[in-house]
């Protein structure tokens, strides 16, 4: 490719060299060029000066330079080897790649056989393109044109996944990508993943599908039931009522243009360690009688949260046995208040472990049943 350049001439003026004095109308120039670049016969090494007059062709293959600049500044002709002490003159250089998107009326193909057509747009003047499959290969397959703006493709495999369609773009000395994903039948779903549970972050646990479809929607389902959240996408959240371990089975459904699919697994909640519990709690908590009979009055002092929402939020007690790993009663208050009573007139003689959640804070305490 070849690039004109003209520059106006310069009055020139030198102080402090041999001559001391030298002033004149300059024509002459020098330049600096990317490496590989060229004026006439003279060549860049990137950082040489090519001597030039004031009009020049640039002479570059496209293949360097892209973010660089071509330098420019008055030749110093009072003697040789004389620096001119001149701040070059800078051009730019951008080669920004071209805008190229890829559209199409249905990116999904839901029957074994099936087809749907892709278009590549902002294809360069003089550029060529060629399509291919780069993941699944097996699963999708070009129809007939691999080279042309528009192509076709098949689902060629009864997986239900998706396959990514890649065009090459060769413009000059430079190549451009362009992808696209192809959902081929239902969403596929592998696994679920839990992405926090009850004891890092207060009573929400977070289920995650693997993998995600952005462009399924999500429906989900926990048995025994629990207290659900409303969620369509993935994460899934819903709020844990008990800090017991237990399995719950969560049922995704996922669906897409071409239909829904559905998986169940269960989802290990571990027992929440009263050892973490008494060092999260910013509330204290006081048991009265202390042994007890027939009922526990707790007090609990210390705010917890200004949120109004989180006041709010339901508040649980639950007793455990004494080394704090079976559940042996639980108790569930709607709103947080400073004073509850709970029964256990039920309760068997013995040593226990009361605990107190109030949304994400918990605080134990030992408490003894006497008859």
């Amino acid at each position: 490719m070849n690039i004109p350049l003209t520059v106006p001439n310069v009055q020139w003026g030198t102080n402090f060299e041999s001559p001391t004095f030298c002033f004149g109308s300059i024509s002459d120039f020098e330049y600096q060029l990317p490496a590989n670049w060229s004026i006439g016969t003279s060549q860049s090494t990137g950082s040489n000066w090519i001597p030039g007059g004031n009009t020049v062709t640039v002479t570059t293959d496209m293949s360097t330079g892209d973010g660089g600049y071509i330098r420019i500044r008055p030749r110093n002709n009072c003697g040789s080897g004389l620096v001119n002490g001149q701040f070059p003159g800078a051009i730019p250089i951008s080669r920004p790649g071209p805008n190229l998107t890829i559209s199409t009326l249905q990116d999904y193909i839901c029957t074994v056989g099936g087809t749907t057509s892709f278009t590549l747009n902002g294809l360069p003047t003089g550029a060529s393109v060629s399509w291919a499959v780069t993941s699944n290969s097996s699963q999708l397959q070009i129809l007939g044109c691999f080279n042309c703006s528009i192509v076709t493709v098949q689902r060629t495999g009864s997986l239900n996944t998706k396959a990514t369609l890649v065009a090459t773009v060769t413009d000059c000395a430079f190549t451009y990508t362009q992808s696209y994903d192809v959902t081929l039948g239902k969403t596929e779903l592998n696994t679920l993943d839990i992405i926090s549970s009850f004891c890092l972050s207060g009573r929400n646990v977070k289920v995650q599908v693997n993998p995600i479809d952005y462009n399924a929607s999500y429906t989900w389902s926990v048995t025994p039931p629990a207290q659900l959240s409303i969620y369509t996408g993935s994460p899934f959240t819903f709020v844990r009522s008990y800090v017991t371990p237990s399995t719950p089975t969560v049922t995704v459904q996922a669906q897409n243009a071409c239909g829904i699919s559905t998986y169940s697994q269960g989802v290990y909640l571990e027992r929440c360690p009263l050892s973490s519990a008494t060092q999260e709690s910013n509330f204290s908590m006081y048991v009265s009688p202390n042994p007890a009979h027939t009922n526990l009055n707790v007090s609990i002092k210390g705010s917890l949260n200004n949120s109004v929402r989180e006041q709010k939020e339901k508040v649980y007690f639950v007793l455990y046995d004494f080394m704090g790993i079976n559940s042996v009663k639980s108790w569930e208050f709607s709103n947080q208040e400073s004073k509850y009573r709970l029964d256990i007139s039920n309760v068997a003689k013995g040593t226990y472990v009361l605990m107190a959640i109030r949304g994400s804070q918990q605080q134990a305490k030992q408490v003894v049943i006497d008859r």
